[in-house]
């Protein structure tokens, strides 16, 4: 276990400033980042990477121009934000761009998501569950990162379901 974490101590040394709970300037702040640790490094250090390298290199981040749909959400709790924009074909998701700010893992996690959902049915975003959004992003995350975790979800089946209400 003590060699896990200095590994991971490592691994974020390496990826530097990576989001706001990964600072070690102050004593508080270093707290904090031992708490998020314990359940960090339960998680192989290879999903611990892949979640780091969705944050530093964020897929299909960006906006769209002329979007068939688009929505943006926030936590308010926490200031996450995540808009999405989405081109679509029939009922297939043909082009998908994220934007916004926050956490590591909210921001890693709309990136992964975006790689997910590419060229699927509107059917197949109806049918994911909060369950499989944490087997997608490959991250076992601590009940108050939830929201953090799931906000991209929220995000993308908010803006469905209102295309279904209004469609253009």
């Amino acid at each position: 276990s003590g060699l896990i974490y200095v590994r991971a101590i490592e691994l974020l040394s390496r990826w530097g400033n990576v989001g706001p709970y990964f600072y070690f300037e102050s004593k508080f702040k270093f707290v904090v980042t031992k708490i998020l640790y314990i359940k960090i490094i339960q998680m192989d250090l290879e999903d611990l990477e892949y979640i780091l390298d969705h944050y530093k290199s964020p897929r299909n981040y960006g906006e769209l121009a002329n979007p068939d749909i688009s929505q943006e959400l926030g936590n308010p709790i926490c200031g996450d934000k995540i808009r999405l924009d989405l081109k679509l074909e029939g009922h297939l998701i043909k082009d998908i761009k994220f934007s916004g700010q926050g956490c590591t893992i909210s921001q890693a996690a709309a990136s992964i998501l975006t790689e997910e959902v590419i060229n699927k049915d509107l059917e197949y975003i109806d049918s994911l569950k909060s369950e499989e959004m944490f087997e997608i992003i490959k991250a076992e995350v601590s009940p108050i990162r939830y929201d953090c975790a799931l906000l991209a979800l929220k995000v993308l089946k908010t803006a469905i379901k209102s295309f279904r209400k209004n469609p253009a």
